[in-house]
């Protein structure tokens, strides 16, 4: 029998889990943030529903730091989220905090931009925890607070160029597979397409943090919103092993749901086998809206040891996010493979809440 410590490690790894999936499909399919439903179990007092360590206890779960010469080895205060996972998880926590820093700094484009779309994509998720840190962000940024509550109520007055932006992190978060090709193109004549590139980047992982940060149910850390934190930890070496969090051999005693044996999709079955093929090929003659780059541009471009050049990579996502962004594409795909490596999840299970999720956002991809 799991103990009780046990058993609440591996729920926040389950909730890192889940969080990971439906995080990198980046949307929620509400019409419109001010008349969303209320979060189902979102406590009004933000009781976390796993244990939260200390930060001084966090930082001995975490790898080992790569320390700028001369710099003593300060441990700061972690965010809520990092201690969160630090003891389920704690290789993946190290590479969310690296990519908390990217995410929150990142010059892709202009970082005021940047920060109000974080704030933008944060409400229409109804996530306090990140309001709170854009509008932290946009503070440190030299962004007023007069400007910061005219956000709240209109972007009409705002330039063009801002509206546009702004109007497309809110429809990213509430119904991404409603952005027409027509409102894509618009988009890159006002910018360009490495910086629509970023927009997109930061739209996913802007709603990859929300749902765990909604998951989690965490309030703002008394001394918060915090800064963002410049640390690197050790990577990974070759083959190095990770030992996975320890995994309940029951279910709690106070969960008791009947399960369904299969859960019925009408709309699936009534398609002939030949109409999803048909579908498919449609989905393969799709014009991507950017240009994607030639893999051997794109290696030239990534960090030593990312990839070997041979054999190419071919899956376009990936030559899209690390040719026209590396910094902020490459964050994310590590914390892809960490996150694989950590976790060990079962493929089946994997695979099957992957098609659950795609299908319900109606990601063709």
């Amino acid at each position: 029998m799991m103990s009780c410590e046990g058993m609440l490690k591996s729920r926040a790894t389950v909730l890192l889990q889940i969080g990971g999936l439906i995080g990198c499909l980046f949307q929620t399919n509400w019409l419109n943030a001010d008349e969303a439903p209320a979060r189902i179990g979102m406590s009004a007092a933000r009781e976390p529903r796993v244990p939260i360590l200390s930060s001084e206890e966090s930082w001995k779960r975490l790898p080992p730091r790569v320390e700028p010469a001369g710099e003593l080895a300060s441990r700061p205060s972690l965010p809520i989220w990092a201690r969160a996972y630090a003891g389920a998880s704690p290789r993946t926590t190290a590479v969310m905090l690296e990519q908390d820093y990217v995410f929150r700094t990142s010059e892709a484009f202009d970082p005021k931009l940047r920060a109000k779309m974080r704030w933008v994509a944060a409400r229409a998720n109804r996530c306090e925890y990140s309001q709170a840190y854009a509008v932290a962000d946009l503070r440190r940024l030299g962004v007023s607070d007069a400007e910061i509550a005219r956000l709240r109520e209109s972007f009409a007055e705002l330039p063009e160029r801002e509206r546009a932006a702004l109007a497309f992190a809110r429809q990213m978060t509430r119904d991404a597979s409603q952005v027409t090709d027509e409102e894509f193109a618009r988009l890159i004549e006002q910018f360009d397409e490495p910086t629509v590139v970023a927009m997109v980047l930061q739209m996913a992982f802007a709603n990859f943090q929300d749902r765990l940060l909604l998951a989690l149910n965490v309030p703002v850390e008394p001394d918060g919103p915090l800064p963002p934190l410049q640390v690197r930890f050790e990577p990974l070496k070759p083959g190095e092993k990770i030992e996975p969090a320890p995994r309940p051999t029951t279910q709690p005693t106070e969960i008791k749901r009947e399960v369904p044996q299969a859960v019925p999709d009408t709309d699936w079955k009534a398609q002939a086998f030949e109409q999803l093929q048909s579908q498919l090929q449609s989905q393969r003659e799709r014009q991507p809206r950017v240009v994607v780059p030639a893999w051997g541009d794109v290696h030239s471009r990534l960090p030593a040891g990312m990839y070997p050049a041979d054999p190419p990579v071919r899956i376009k996502w990936s030559l899209v996010v690390l040719g026209y962004q590396p910094s902020l594409g490459t964050a994310w795909l590590q914390g892809l493979r960490t996150f694989a490596r950590e976790a060990k999840q079962d493929r089946v299970l994997e695979e099957s809440m992957f098609w659950v999720i795609t299908r319900s956002l109606q990601c063709f991809y």
